[in-house]
Parts: structure tokens; sequence; C-alpha cells
């Protein structure tokens, strides 16, 4: 049997200063500016929508590259996700490309085990299940030296 999941969030608007403030369950609180879209003067209280979106899918995918990592022995010492997005000009103006660029530090990382572990974002994120419906997703990886390697590799070096 499939089994239906539910979420649910509240998001009380200050109109005048077209302020969305989102809430969820936890009580955490995210700002979503729409004054720009609405013509308001002012601005720059929270994030805009789109933006917010690609937050989401850098949690998600991200949280899936990493469980395909630990689960293939590799040790992550840093994760950082670049996210950008090509939208199209006419309105409702949606993603039609997005790419993530996952910069990696770690111990004896397998770039082919990193190249495979990107696999995960697209199988088991549900925000990119939803948004390949309109956007291609494109990822890929850069190994970047952490700053303990760095200095190990200076010490060794003098």
């Amino acid at each position: 049997m499939n089994k239906k999941l539910s979420r649910s969030v509240e998001v009380a608007v200050d109109p005048a200063r077209a302020l969305f403030v989102g809430k969820d369950v936890n009580g955490f609180e995210v700002s979503v500016d729409m004054a720009g879209k609405l013509g308001v003067p002012g601005g720059g209280d929270g994030f805009a929508a789109r933006d917010l979106l690609l937050i989401a899918l850098a949690g998600c995918s991200g949280t899936s590259f990493i469980a395909a990592l630990r689960d293939a022995g590799q040790k992550i010492g840093t994760l950082n996700i670049c996210v950008s997005g090509t939208i199209d000009a006419n309105p409702p103006q949606v993603f039609r490309l997005i790419h993530l660029l996952f910069r990696v530090s770690g111990t004896d990382l397998d770039p082919e085990i990193l190249r495979s572990s990107l696999g995960a974002c697209y199988g088991s994120c549900s925000i990119a299940a939803t948004l390949q419906h309109v956007a291609k997703i494109v990822t890929d990886f850069e190994i970047i030296e952490s700053p303990a390697t760095m200095t190990a590799t200076a010490a060794e070096a003098s």
C-alpha cells in the first residue's frame, strides 16, 4: 500500500511590506521578501522565493550526496554547494537549467566514488525529483584541499 505523507507550514504575511514569514512545526522561521515583485518600496528583509528553492535543492541533494559518500566509506571534511539556475525570460519565469557544484574536501577522496555519489542527488532527493519535471539538473564536483591538509603539506615542504 502506498502511504501518503503530508507536510505543513504556516505563513504570516505583512501585506504592507510584502514580507512572508514561514514557520514550520518545530518553530523554525524563514522570511521571504516579495517587495520587488509586488512593487512595494523597500525590501531586503528576506530571501527571494526562487533562492529558497535553490537552497532546498542544495539541502536535499547534499544530504543524498553525503549519505552515498558515507556508505562508500569516504571521509568528508567540508562540503560547499554552489547552486545556479537559468530562468525563462517569459512568465512565469521558471527554472529550465539548474547547476549544482559540490566542493568537497576530505581524506583520501576517490574521484570515481564522488562522481557515482552524484547520482544519489537524482534518485533520493524529493526536491530534485519535483524540479526535474521542468528543469534539467546538472551536478558536478571539485575536490578542494582542506586547511588542515594545506597546513600539513606546507609543513612537510619546509
